[in-house]
């Protein structure tokens, strides 16, 4: 075969190929436009629908499930909270001190106090974190000298009595340890001291020339009023699915709990959380830690989901045994005042005594469903900081308004 001959042959043939390939493209489009939506396809806003009719499957795998990327400032927004992470603690810096009588600083310190003795007469910079549903607290301290043996310079007060060298004997401290020793950070030495307490008290952090105290009360002794935010869900426990971004229950539940706690103001009321970071805590952990607490109210919080296309909108749970009166009145403030500054659908006040939180606290208690994930309008506004920031705000004037 001659050249021009075999080139002509390579045209012929790279030219049926291409005329195939044509035909199988127009083909393969027609076909593919007959077939249902549940296999080509559609676009994002069909995606509700799919979504709604296959709620069941979607829970039983949600690795499976289409993520549908709306809202898309929000959708950044929301993530960038979900990255951030707060502290499980509280802080208690310390408090000035004032040379007071012998008699006065007895009576500010109170009856029980861990006292370690400093190795400088410098001030000393730190503060304590209490980690209240550990029953464990952490001082970090910025020194300049090393403190020595603990056990030589640590000594604890209860009722009044000193048991230095005798700290088995302590009722109210389990253990102690040295967490992080004497280190350089930041061209400054750190050291951290972790105590395992057998309770939760309410801390005072103070300092003199000699000593570093850490006292400690019940909180009832300290606060006026004590309201236990429950935050549902957390760690591998998700909750439910949400139809829009990456977040799921869990993660709503958390932002709102850290709203709450930012925009808190009073005083006379105490608030604790169940968690403030994204862990798993059990059931019984979470109503026990509120009925050790002796709380006034006792208040989870949570969001909704729905197979149905009746799901939207705002409802809370109350406890209908014992204190149902006290936690009716309560849920009714809730809903009034959520229903106000969101302007979504005012559900019902339900009977919650199926749920063991609700079922096994010794105090008023509510839980409230914050909006359906599974709805498009629900979620859309749910996905708005600013809109997440009122609801809280609100939560917060509800508990407010109901102990005053």
């Amino acid at each position: 075969m001659s050249k021009i001959e075999n080139d002509f042959f390579f045209i012929r043939k790279i030219t049926k190929q291409c005329m195939f390939s044509f035909v199988f493209v127009c083909v393969s489009s027609i076909i593919f436009s007959c077939l249902p939506d549940s296999i080509k396809g559609k676009e994002k806003e069909n995606l509700w629908v799919k979504f709604e009719q296959n709620m069941q499957n979607i829970n039983k795998d949600r690795n499976k499930t289409e993520k549908i990327e709306l809202f898309a400032d929000s959708l950044q927004e929301i993530e960038e909270a979900r990255n951030y992470t707060a502290d499980y603690e509280e802080k208690v810096s310390f408090k000035t001190y004032h040379k007071t009588t012998k008699k006065e600083w007895n009576k500010k310190l109170g009856s029980q106090y861990i006292r370690i003795k400093k190795s400088g007469k410098e001030e000393v910079l730190g503060y304590l974190e209490n980690r209240y549903m550990d029953s464990q607290i952490v001082l970090n301290l910025r020194l300049e000298h090393e403190l020595g043996n603990l056990d030589d310079v640590i000594t604890f007060v209860e009722n009044g009595k000193e048991l230095e060298g005798e700290r088995e004997k302590s009722k109210k401290v389990e253990n102690y340890v040295l967490t992080q020793s004497y280190q350089d950070y930041a061209e400054e030495k750190s050291i951290r001291i972790s105590f395992q307490m057998k309770n939760v008290y309410a801390y005072e952090l103070y300092q003199d020339k000699e000593y570093i105290y850490i006292a400690y009360r019940e909180p009832r002794e300290v606060y006026k009023n004590i309201v236990v935010v429950d935050v549902g869900h957390g760690g591998k426990d998700t909750g439910t699915y949400a139809m829009a971004g990456n977040w799921k229950e869990k993660d709503f539940n958390l932002d709102f709990a850290r709203k709450i706690a930012d925009v808190w103001e009073s005083e006379d009321v105490h608030l604790y959380f169940t968690r403030l970071q994204d862990i798993n805590i059990d059931l019984d952990e979470r109503v026990n830690f509120a009925n050790a607490m002796d709380a006034d109210l006792f208040v989870s919080v949570h969001c909704n989901s729905s197979d149905e296309d009746s799901g939207e909108g705002l409802e809370v749970l109350y406890k209908t045994n014992k204190f149902a009166q006290e936690s009716k009145k309560l849920a009714e403030k809730c809903l009034e005042e959520l229903v106000s500054v969101t302007g979504m659908d005012r559900r019902n006040l339900l009977n919650g005594n199926n749920i063991h939180i609700i079922r096994n606290a010794n105090m008023p208690t509510v839980l409230l469903e914050l909006g359906f994930l599974t709805d498009k309008e629900d979620i859309a506004f749910l996905l708005k900081e600013e809109n997440r920031e009122k609801m809280a705000k609100a939560i917060c004037k509800s508990i407010l308004d109901y102990i005053n």
